[in-house]
């Protein structure tokens, strides 16, 4: 692994994943939260972003083994981190599919829960950052990968 100095940015490097069981796609959010998101999680300073996303199926959902993993896309965006300061973050976020066999779907994670989506229903859910939803749709039409973004 590189060593690399944190930078002084406000850039996010975040490998997800679209999770797909069957007909299904696994999608997460945190506990109480309206909007949900692809699973995932950031890429640390050294390391790849499907040694960061293999790193986070292991560490949320307790998962090692599964169906390869294929570049989907990417879904970046700039957004507010405080609109009283002025302060903005940047989110690169690189998307991958990856299938899982059938079973339940438990979080390994307390803040953090699961839930199984129909693919014709993800568009009937708040999925962040939004144009993920539109991506992800495309992916599955296409299976070209897609490039989103945004800004806040």
């Amino acid at each position: 692994m590189t060593t690399f100095h944190a930078p002084q940015s406000h850039i996010h490097v975040i490998a997800r994943v679209i999770l797909l069981q069957g007909e299904n796609v696994i999608l997460c959010r945190a506990k109480g939260s309206e909007r949900f998101f692809l699973p995932g999680g950031h890429v640390e300073n050294g390391e790849l972003a499907q040694e960061a996303l293999a790193r986070e199926l292991k560490e949320e959902l307790g998962i090692s083994e599964y169906d390869g993993m294929i570049f989907a896309g990417v879904c970046e965006g700039i957004f507010p981190r405080d609109r009283a300061t002025d302060v903005f973050e940047q989110q690169i976020n690189v998307v991958f599919e990856v299938k899982i066999p059938s079973g339940d779907i438990v979080s390994q994670e307390d803040h953090i829960e699961f839930t199984s989506v129909s693919k014709d229903a993800l568009n009937t859910y708040a999925i962040a950052p939004t144009p993920m939803t539109e991506g992800i749709t495309e992916w599955f039409i296409t299976r070209q990968p897609f490039f989103k973004s945004f800004q806040d």
